[in-house]
C-alpha cells in the first residue's frame, strides 16, 4: 500500500514502509507480511478509529476476509510488537467501531526510495536475539550452520510452515561473526518478476559494500521464499558464483527444485515437520513433552493465554491437534492463537487437512478452504462476536 513518510518511530520501534521493515534499537523484529501491512494502515491514521472493513480491505484487497482473520494477524501484531507487556499499549480495540493506534507517533519526510526489501545486518551491528519459537531445530540447525560455513550454496526446501525462513535466520544469525560483511536477508515473496528480483539482490549487495569493511568482500546473502522465480534464481545462481565467489547463498524454496533449478537442487536440505506422538497411544504429560511438536503447543499456548495448563486432562487433546497438522510449526501457532477464546477440544474439530492444504497450495497465504465453527461453541458473550470462524481464508500471512 503507498505510504506518504520515509520512516517513523514510536516507543522503541522504527518503522521503513519502502523496505518492508520493523526494527527495535535497530534490530529486526521478524512480522508476517500481512501483520506489517496491517501496522501500515493503522500508523498511516495514528489517533484515528480504523472501522474492521477499512483495514480488511487495506489488507486483503480484493479478497473475501471474515472479521476472524483480522483478529488472528492483530493478535500476531500485538504479539511482535510486545503491546500489554510491562505498561506498553500501541493498539486499542474499539468495540463496534473498530482499532486505533494510540502510541505517539514521529514521521520522517519522504527520501529517496530504496530498492531493496531486505534486513540487513553489518558486522558491527547487534545480533538480534534468539528466535524464542525455535523449538525441537538444534540438530537442523547445527548441520545447516555446518554446510553453510563451507559450502558457498545451501537451500533449504520443505513444506510451508515448516519454519525454514526462521531457520535461515537464526542461521544467519549465528554465523554473522564468520562473515566480514554480516548477511543480508532478502525476501522474495513480493518480487514481480526476474527483473525485480535481480534489482533486490544487486541492491542487497551493494547495501553490504557500502564501506562496512575495506579489501575483499565476505557476505552471507539469504534468499528466503524464492519459489515462484526458481528458474530465475537458478540463473542469477550460475552468475553470483562466477562473478561474486566471495558471497555465500542460503536459500528457502517449498519444493525441491526441478530441471529448472540444477544449482538449487544440488545443494538442497530437506526441512521436517516436528516430530508428535502417535494419537493412538495414551501418553502422560511429560512423556508428551519428549516431542517438539508438543513442546511448541504448549508453549505458544501459554503465551496466548497464560493460564492455559498442560496436565492429564487435555494431554490427548494436544496431541490430536499436533498429529492433525501433522507437526507443521506454523500450523501449530495459528492454532494456539485460539486458545484464549475457544476450548481447546474445539479448536482440535477446527484442524483438519484443509489447514495443510492451504499452506501447501498457497504458500501460507489466503486460500479457498474455510472450516466453520460447530454450533454453540462460542456462545459466551465474549465468543458470540468471533462466529462464524473463516479458519483459512486470508488467516495465514
Amino acid at each position: 500500500m503507498p505510504v506518504p513518510f520515509r520512516s517513523l518511530s514510536f516507543g522503541p520501534y522504527a518503522v521503513y514502509p519502502l523496505e518492508r521493515v520493523l526494527s527495535r534499537g535497530g534490530r529486526p523484529v521478524k512480522v508476517g507480511s500481512r501483520a506489517f501491512d496491517l501496522l501500515l494502515a493503522l500508523l498511516s491514521r495514528p489517533g484515528e478509529v480504523v472501522a474492521a472493513a477499512e483495514l480488511i480491505a487495506r489488507v486483503w484487497p480484493r479478497r473475501v476476509v471474515e472479521d476472524s482473520s483480522l483478529r488472528v494477524q492483530l493478535g500476531l501484531l500485538r504479539r511482535a510488537l510486545g503491546d500489554g507487556i510491562q505498561g506498553a499499549r500501541y493498539i486499542a480495540t474499539l468495540s463496534g467501531r473498530g482499532y486505533s493506534f494510540v502510541a505517539p507517533v514521529a514521521f520522517e519526510s519522504p527520501g529517496p526510495p530504496l530498492n531493496v526489501i531486505a534486513v540487513g545486518r553489518g558486522p558491527r551491528e547487534r545480533q538480534p536475539a534468539p528466535d524464542a519459537h525455535l523449538v525441537g531445530r538444534e540438530a537442523d540447525l547445527a548441520e545447516i550452520v555446518w554446510r553453510c560455513s563451507r559450502h558457498a550454496l545451501v537451500v533449504l526446501t520443505g513444506p510451508s510452515g515448516v519454519g525454514k525462513s526462521v531457520l535461515a535466520l537464526a542461521v544467519a544469525t549465528r554465523l554473522q561473526p564468520l562473515f566480514t560483511d554480516g548477511f543480508q536477508l532478502v525476501d522474495l515473496a513480493r518480487a514481480a518478476d526476474c527483473r525485480h528480483v535481480r534489482a533486490m539482490v544487486e541492491a542487497a549487495i551493494s547495501l553490504a559494500n557500502r564501506g562496512m569493511s575495506s579489501g575483499a568482500k565476505h557476505l552471507l546473502l539469504v534468499l528466503d521464499n524464492c519459489d515462484a522465480h526458481v528458474g530465475c534464481v537458478s540463473a542469477l545462481l550460475r552468475s553470483l558464483r562466477e562473478e561474486r565467489p566471495e558471497v555465500h547463498i542460503l536459500t528457502t524454496v517449498r519444493e525441491q527444485p526441478g530441471p529448472a533449478g540444477p544449482e538449487l537442487r544440488d545443494a538442497c536440505l530437506a526441512i521436517a515437520p516436528l516430530p508428535y506422538p502417535d494419537p493412538a497411544h495414551q501418553w502422560t504429560p511429560a512423556e508428551a513433552l519428549s516431542f517438539p511438536a508438543v513442546q511448541l503447543f504448549v508453549q505458544e499456548a501459554m503465551t496466548c493465554l497464560p493460564s492455559f495448563l498442560f496436565d492429564g486432562a487435555n494431554v490427548g487433546l494436544v496431541v490430536e491437534a499436533c498429529a492433525r497438522v501433522q507437526g507443521s510449526p506454523l500450523a501449530i501457532k495459528l492454532a494456539t492463537a485460539w486458545t484464549e477464546h475457544l476450548a481447546l477440544n474445539t479448536i482440535v474439530g477446527l484442524l483438519d487437512a484443509c489447514l495443510l492444504q492451504n499452506l501447501a497450495v498457497n504458500g501460507g497465504r489466503a486460500g479457498g478452504c474455510s472450516c466453520e465453527v460447530p454450533a454453540g461453541a462460542m456462545d459466551g458473550p465474549v465468543h458470540r462476536a468471533h462466529a462464524p470462524v473463516r479458519w483459512l481464508t486470508g488467516a495465514v500471512a
